[in-house]
């Protein structure tokens, strides 16, 4: 959803079986004219939305049979699975978060298994928030007055969906295409990109739900199943906004985008006329559309053949352009053009098809633009793809024309003389020289460059999603090192979903330790430092034997160790970094310049890992200290950017000054995000990655200092990414409380949003300090 750049003009909701999806069409004739009309004059400012009872892995096998565009968004298993389609696809793990709170799937199938007419599906059709059934229609009837009454007595709420008068599906409550479509309609409207117009497409009883959605438009296609009928003549036959289609499937869609006027309704499909091809004037992506189907004709028999048409085509092209392969393989255009005269006809036997997918265009001039699109062709019922990045220009003279001035087919499978698509005007001499590189660049203006390498950048572990995982907590809150503050569970909280959320691949303890074997890992900071620490010692612990393991402390330090390994993970107090000293009049001072109280105890570790943050901005109240002192110079007061960027200085110059880059490597993490107030009393879920947290001034003055510094330093960058999670933090279960406490929280203790619950994200945090150290390039 990101792509678009405001709200989008039209929201496309559409089942696929038998509405999107025409299995008695082995030509996908009506299919492949909606994918036309959809990439020419939608996908640059709508979404698509697929909402099927197909499973993920199901729908992506009909994907290799038929020629489906990619949607933004896939509402999968009756609307238990929510996925964001680009060049990934990734799980709404929220909506996965929420289905989960009432939900026991082994409770379903232990009271579903006691009636005998239910019979399961295949394995294949299950999925961890559907449980699918066959059953005669008769049975489902009074299946479905009793079962939700008996799951709702063991604590489990459900919704139960029949179609197509054989399949039977239970789901969570709230779930269902109508529950998902509902949650992400919503949660567009929260971010501001709410679409004033909405088609919703179905045909058999499971799409019921879709038409109950108010603000939308719908079409129920001729092929529509009894059951969707007869909810229509119960619930809709005098709306206006729902209409059941004269045309069946995919043509029944473009039937109801006329009749509701929703957009262009005529797929360029029905309407190419080479003769008139070069003197419309076009948007980019309705032109690449057309040069495509232009092709298949040509292939197919369809355009006359013609030396007279050839020899224009070359008059037409610049003999400056070039066809890219990703080989690096260079062709101009006339010569793709001489080879062009062979093609002709050779695709008519072999029911050949060319569609276009994902059509982007980026203008990087007045009159030139970037298009970018994957590219698919059908011979012989074999499909092979390529991407494809397109230079072209459009020039407005007496006549308009359109200039290909070059194309690059990137990742191909299959090599393709297409060079008939790769048509051009004269090249302006500051375009001669421009390159289409392969890659994803979002800057048009960097995707073209000189034929230079690009340096390859580094994996950058604070970038990313938070992803729900039932697998997780790696631990659970009985680890014995754990502090009684950050034993959530223990002290009572009722959820346990900020345990289940993930960020990098899961912690490996028994590689971490192997790596670190014969060494000290040690972690300087202040309490948040601990709580990471005691994340880490839990993480590792229970892979080694009781009796093997051994926690010894020496003054501000304590240290974890695993005797076989010869492993020591310790945590060292050093809140400030610098030293925090009693004056001759009991005063307290803080000593910006000097650091070797605290570093004589990072002398001779392997791995240290710092923090210094949260207490630089401490209120008058609550600071530890009277006097800054800085030098000679003693002050009572001091701007608390001013002293920290001071105070990390003198860490740096120590750093330089005592240790070996080869023989220590030192990691600083950033700030741990810490909310005021209730903020994080109550929360369940991580934040929505649409908005953005704050940013502290902290980190723009450490990455400051880090800058400067000689001795490589690795930024452990945790700050953004914890701060959409609100819900880990302990709140008001930072102790156990009385049952009158947890019912009155204005009573009990203040709320703790500065620390984090264990299991939950700290763990997350040692993933990716596991990562840095285990990798080269961290």
């Amino acid at each position: 959803m990101d792509r678009l750049d405001g709200p989008p003009r039209l929201i496309l909701v559409a089942d696929l079986d038998c509405t999107l999806v025409d299995h008695d069409d082995p030509e996908n004739t009506h299919l492949l004219r909606f994918n036309a009309l959809w990439e020419a004059h939608y996908r640059h400012d709508s979404l698509l939305v697929y909402s099927t009872g197909r499973s993920m892995r199901s729908y992506l096998s009909l994907r290799n049979k038929k020629p489906l565009l990619t949607p933004d968004i896939a509402i999968t298993s009756v609307g238990s699975e929510i996925a964001y389609c680009g060049e990934s696809i990734v799980f709404d793990d929220v909506w996965v978060a929420r289905l989960s709170e009432m939900w026991n799937r082994d409770i379903v199938v232990e009271e579903t298994s006691k009636f005998s007419q239910l019979e399961p599906q295949p394995k294949r059709s299950q999925e961890q928030h559907k449980v699918s059934f066959y059953v005669e229609r008769e049975h489902a009837v009074e299946i479905m007055k009793v079962l939700p009454g008996i799951l709702m007595e063991r604590g489990v709420d459900v919704k139960m969906v029949y179609s197509n008068d054989y399949a039977f599906d239970v789901l969570p409550g709230g779930s269902g295409k109508g529950g998902a479509l509902t949650y992400l309609l919503e949660k567009l409207e929260n971010e501001g990109e709410q679409s004033s117009n909405i088609l919703v497409c179905g045909d058999s009883g499971n799409d019921a739900e879709l038409f109950n959605i108010s603000q939308a438009y719908g079409v129920m296609v001729s092929n529509s199943h009894k059951e969707l009928l007869q909810w229509h003549e119960e619930n809709a036959k005098d709306n206006p906004n729902i209409i059941l289609a004269s045309e069946r499937c995919t043509a029944g869609i473009i039937e109801a985008l006329q009749r509701f006027n929703l957009g262009p309704s005529v797929s360029p499909r029905d309407v190419l006329d080479a003769e008139r091809f070069y003197k419309e004037i076009l948007d980019p992506a309705h032109e690449v559309v057309q040069f495509y189907l232009l092709c298949e004709k040509w292939r197919c028999g369809e355009v006359e053949k013609s030396d007279n048409y050839l020899q224009n085509l070359k008059l037409l092209s610049s003999p400056l352009g070039m066809f890219v392969h990703p080989s690096g393989v260079e062709k101009s255009i006339h010569e793709w053009i001489d080879d062009l005269e062979n093609l002709h006809g050779e695709g008519k036997e072999k029911q050949f098809h060319i569609w276009l997918d994902k059509v982007s265009s980026s203008r990087i001039s007045s009159d030139t633009w970037i298009v970018k699109f994957d590219k698919h062709e059908l011979s012989d019922g074999k499909v092979r793809s390529c991407s494809t990045r397109v230079l072209l220009s459009c020039q407005l003279t007496h006549t308009s024309s359109v200039s290909f001035l070059q194309m690059a087919t990137l990742h191909t499978r299959v090599f393709f003389l297409i060079s008939i698509l790769i048509l051009s005007k004269k090249a302006s001499s500051q375009l001669d020289e421009l390159w289409l590189v392969g890659d994803d660049d979002d800057d048009p203006l960097r995707a073209l460059q000189t034929r230079h390498e690009r340096r390859e950048e580094k994996c950058d572990y604070s970038l990313g999603k938070w992803s729900y995982d039932e697998t997780y907590p790696l631990y659970d809150s009985n680890c014995p090192y754990l502090s009684s503050a950050l034993s959530c569970q223990r002290n009572g909280r009722p959820d346990s979903y900020y345990q289940k959320w993930r960020w990098v691949p899961k912690f490996d303890a028994l590689k971490f330790l192997g790596k670190m074997r014969q060494k000290r890992i040690m972690l300087v900071g202040d309490s948040i430092m601990r709580n990471q620490w005691e994340s880490l010692v839990c993480l590792v612990q229970s892979v080694l034997p009781t009796h093997r393991k051994k926690l010894t402390y020496n003054g501000p330090t304590m240290s974890f160790r695993s005797l076989d390994f010869e492993t020591s993970i310790e945590f060292c107090w050093a809140p400030l970094l610098v030293e925090l000293k009693k004056g001759s009049d009991r005063e307290r001072v803080l000593h910006l310049d000097s650091i070797e109280d605290n570093a004589r105890y990072w002398r001779g570790v392997d791995v240290l890992v710092f923090d210094s943050a949260h207490w630089w901005t401490h209120s008058q109240k609550r600071s530890s200290w009277d006097y800054y002192k800085d030098g000679n110079k003693l002050y009572k007061a001091m701007n608390p950017m001013v002293a920290y960027e001071r105070g990390l200085t003198t860490w740096a110059e120590w750093v330089e000054i005592n240790l070996d880059p080869s023989k220590t490597k030192v990691i600083f993490r950033t700030s741990s995000p810490r909310e005021s107030g209730q903020k994080c009393y109550n929360q369940k879920h991580p934040l929505p990655s649409s908005s953005e947290p704050h940013v502290p001034q902290q980190s723009r003055v450490l990455k400051k200092v880090l800058m400067k510094m000689k001795y490589r330093v690795y930024l452990h960058d945790i700050t953004t990414m914890s701060a959409y999670r609100r819900d880990g933090h302990p709140s008001v279960f930072k102790r156990a409380m009385g049952e009158e406490e947890k019912h009155h929280r204005f009573a009990g203790p203040l709320p703790d949003c500065s620390h984090w619950c264990l299991p939950g994200v700290p763990d997350i945090w040692n993933e990716m300090l596991s990562s840095i150290i285990l990798t080269k390039a961290a």
